[in-house]
């Protein structure tokens, strides 16, 4: 694994969550009275352990990437490095979208140290009701398997073509005992109906002229009814989205919700409508059929 031992892939990974993805102890920012000292570090000390815990799922999954990679195509990322930066944690940035919208509850010691780098751009009340995610064309597991990891509440299908990535899949879902998983594997197109979802997402599948494409092809079967379903796109400007919300579908209406711009630790986002790719993008649309 280039070098790097179990203990240095876990100090990597706990970097990273709270360098970029901003997850933090729950208490580290708030009035130092809150709470007693002695329950505040014990809380910590239960937030290092479950973050250490799932560090070493995450080593559990990169070696089994790398082994699996050496007989089918599912990565050309593998250093760990790498890895950590450009599949977990920029899968993981959708957590913070899906916090927005749904019930869904990372670990009672944890905390985003803020959300300002999330637009609004329409004022709707959010449902709150448990996620039923699906992952179209996810691969290796991305960004599905890297959130089912990390937050196994998830009601996680992937969609995935290739026979072999499903497999992979599958076989990460049994090392892991996933509750509620299914890997389809299937066209997503050759699906007459989609099951039964309130989310969908899908990273580095499809270009912006293919995901206009799906989303004029797919029949949404919405988990919650009525609701409009939640599109979570990683797009790469933030013209894309706009070009997106400005096509118009045979059967259905979609507007963009809200979306995510990162980039590293950033605190200015005033700029965000900038097209120099200086930020990365994850656009939630709200869609649903024209009645």
């Amino acid at each position: 694994m280039d070098n790097y031992s179990k203990n240095e892939f876990i100090s990597l990974f706990t970097d990273y969550i709270h360098n970029k993805l901003n997850v933090c102890y729950k208490y580290e920012y708030e009035y130092k009275n809150y709470k007693k000292n002695e329950d505040r570090n014990a809380s910590k000390n239960i937030f290092n352990d479950v973050l250490k815990s799932k560090a070493e799922k995450y080593y559990i999954f990169y070696n089994e990437l790398i082994e699996w990679n050496r007989k089918i195509n599912l990565t050309s990322i593998i250093d760990p490095i790498d890895f950590i930066e450009k599949h977990v944690i920029d899968s993981l940035m959708l957590l913070k979208l899906l916090k927005k919208n749904y019930n869904i509850n990372i670990n009672k010691d944890f905390n985003f140290k803020d959300d300002i780098n999330i637009i609004d751009c329409k004022d709707n009340e959010t449902e709150d009701n448990k996620i039923k995610l699906m992952d179209i064309g996810s691969g290796g597991g991305f960004p599905g398997i890297m959130l089912k990891i990390f937050n196994p509440e998830i009601d996680l299908i992937s969609v995935e073509s290739i026979q072999k990535k499903c497999n992979f899949q599958k076989y990460i879902a049994g090392k892991f005992n996933f509750k509620n998983f299914d890997c389809i594997n299937r066209n997503i197109y050759e699906l007459k109906e989609l099951p039964l979802v309130n989310a969908i997402t899908t990273r580095a599948a499809f270009n912006l002229k293919e995901l206009i494409k799906l989303i004029d092809k797919i029949k949404l079967n919405n988990a919650n009814k009525n609701l409009p379903v939640d599109l979570f796109f990683f797009l790469s400007k933030y013209s894309e989205a706009l070009t997106i919300e400005k096509q118009e579908f045979n059967d259905k209406i979609l507007y963009i919700d809200k979306f995510l711009m990162y980039k590293n630790n950033y605190n200015n986002y005033n700029n965000y409508k900038d097209t120099n790719n200086e930020f990365k993008l994850i656009a939630n649309f709200k869609i649903k059929y024209i009645n």
